[in-house]
Protein backbone atom coordinates (compact mmCIF):
# COMPACT_ATOMS: atom_id res chain seq x y z
CA UNK A 1 0.00 0.00 0.00
CA UNK A 2 1.63 3.78 -0.89
CA UNK A 3 0.32 6.60 0.23
CA UNK A 4 1.18 10.50 -0.01
CA UNK A 5 2.88 11.33 3.11
CA UNK A 6 4.24 7.97 3.73
CA UNK A 7 7.03 7.54 5.01
CA UNK A 8 9.49 5.33 3.00
CA UNK A 9 13.06 3.80 3.34
CA UNK A 10 15.34 2.95 0.58
CA UNK A 11 16.27 -0.94 0.70
CA UNK A 12 18.78 -0.70 -2.19
CA UNK A 13 21.55 1.44 -3.25
CA UNK A 14 20.53 3.93 -5.32
CA UNK A 15 22.94 6.57 -5.60
CA UNK A 16 25.52 6.38 -3.03
CA UNK A 17 27.28 9.65 -4.35
CA UNK A 18 24.01 11.76 -3.69
CA UNK A 19 23.43 10.03 -0.54
CA UNK A 20 20.30 8.32 -1.17
CA UNK A 21 22.17 4.86 -0.23
CA UNK A 22 20.43 1.63 1.56
CA UNK A 23 19.02 3.11 4.89
CA UNK A 24 17.76 6.49 3.47
CA UNK A 25 14.54 7.79 4.12
CA UNK A 26 12.09 10.26 3.18
CA UNK A 27 8.72 10.80 2.66
CA UNK A 28 5.89 10.41 -0.60
CA UNK A 29 5.20 13.50 -2.20
CA UNK A 30 3.45 12.09 -5.38
CA UNK A 31 2.42 9.02 -7.20
CA UNK A 32 2.72 8.66 -11.16
CA UNK A 33 0.50 5.92 -11.80
CA UNK A 34 0.46 3.63 -15.19
CA UNK A 35 -1.12 5.42 -18.37
CA UNK A 36 -3.48 2.21 -18.40
CA UNK A 37 -5.00 2.89 -15.19
CA UNK A 38 -8.44 4.23 -15.77
CA UNK A 39 -9.40 7.48 -14.55
CA UNK A 40 -10.13 8.32 -11.22
CA UNK A 41 -11.52 11.01 -8.67
CA UNK A 42 -8.42 13.00 -7.19
CA UNK A 43 -10.69 13.24 -3.35
CA UNK A 44 -10.54 9.15 -3.95
CA UNK A 45 -9.06 8.43 -0.18
CA UNK A 46 -8.75 4.60 -1.46
CA UNK A 47 -7.75 3.66 -5.25
CA UNK A 48 -7.13 0.29 -5.89
CA UNK A 49 -4.75 -0.11 -8.89
CA UNK A 50 -4.21 -2.48 -11.63
CA UNK A 51 -0.64 -1.95 -12.49
CA UNK A 52 1.80 -1.42 -10.72
CA UNK A 53 2.85 2.88 -10.91
CA UNK A 54 5.26 4.34 -13.05
CA UNK A 55 6.91 5.63 -10.31
CA UNK A 56 6.33 7.95 -7.04
CA UNK A 57 8.22 11.18 -6.08
CA UNK A 58 9.78 11.08 -2.64
CA UNK A 59 11.08 14.26 -0.72
CA UNK A 60 14.59 12.47 0.82
CA UNK A 61 15.53 13.89 4.54
CA UNK A 62 18.66 14.30 3.41
CA UNK A 63 20.61 13.97 -0.55
CA UNK A 64 22.93 15.97 -2.36
CA UNK A 65 21.16 15.29 -5.52
CA UNK A 66 20.69 18.62 -7.83
CA UNK A 67 17.10 20.24 -7.80
CA UNK A 68 15.43 18.91 -10.89
CA UNK A 69 13.32 20.64 -12.97
CA UNK A 70 9.80 21.41 -12.03
CA UNK A 71 10.65 19.72 -8.66
CA UNK A 72 10.82 20.84 -5.62
CA UNK A 73 14.21 20.51 -3.56
CA UNK A 74 15.42 17.09 -2.44
CA UNK A 75 12.46 15.64 -4.54
CA UNK A 76 13.40 12.83 -6.67
CA UNK A 77 11.65 10.23 -8.98
CA UNK A 78 12.34 6.67 -7.88
CA UNK A 79 10.93 3.90 -9.85
CA UNK A 80 9.18 1.58 -8.11
CA UNK A 81 9.89 -2.51 -7.91
CA UNK A 82 7.81 -5.71 -7.14
CA UNK A 83 10.37 -8.55 -5.88
CA UNK A 84 8.54 -12.14 -4.94
CA UNK A 85 10.43 -14.38 -2.43
CA UNK A 86 9.60 -17.61 -2.18
CA UNK A 87 10.58 -19.19 1.14
CA UNK A 88 10.58 -22.89 2.11
CA UNK A 89 9.99 -23.52 5.78
CA UNK A 90 11.07 -27.08 7.12
CA UNK A 91 9.05 -28.28 9.87
CA UNK A 92 10.52 -30.12 12.46
CA UNK A 93 8.24 -32.38 14.51
CA UNK A 94 9.04 -34.11 17.94
CA UNK A 95 7.57 -37.38 18.84
CA UNK A 96 7.20 -37.81 22.59
CA UNK A 97 5.36 -41.27 23.86
CA UNK A 98 4.67 -42.43 27.28
CA UNK A 99 5.51 -45.49 28.70
CA UNK A 100 3.87 -46.80 31.72
CA UNK A 101 6.20 -48.50 34.22
CA UNK A 102 5.50 -51.23 36.66
CA UNK A 103 6.03 -49.80 40.22
CA UNK A 104 8.43 -52.71 40.86
CA UNK A 105 10.83 -51.16 38.23
CA UNK A 106 13.56 -48.88 38.78
CA UNK A 107 14.89 -46.31 35.85
CA UNK A 108 18.28 -44.37 34.94
CA UNK A 109 18.20 -41.52 33.02
CA UNK A 110 21.10 -40.30 31.24
CA UNK A 111 21.71 -36.99 28.97
CA UNK A 112 24.24 -36.64 26.60
CA UNK A 113 27.15 -34.51 25.20
CA UNK A 114 28.10 -33.01 28.50
CA UNK A 115 24.85 -32.25 30.70
CA UNK A 116 24.00 -33.61 33.74
CA UNK A 117 23.22 -37.57 34.45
Amino acid sequence: ELAIGAKVLVTQNIKTDLDIPNGARGKIVKIVFDPREPEFEENCSVVELEYMPLYELVMMDCTRAQKLDGLEEQVIPIELRSQTVNIQKKVHQRHSSLQAIPNDSSICIHRLLGSRT
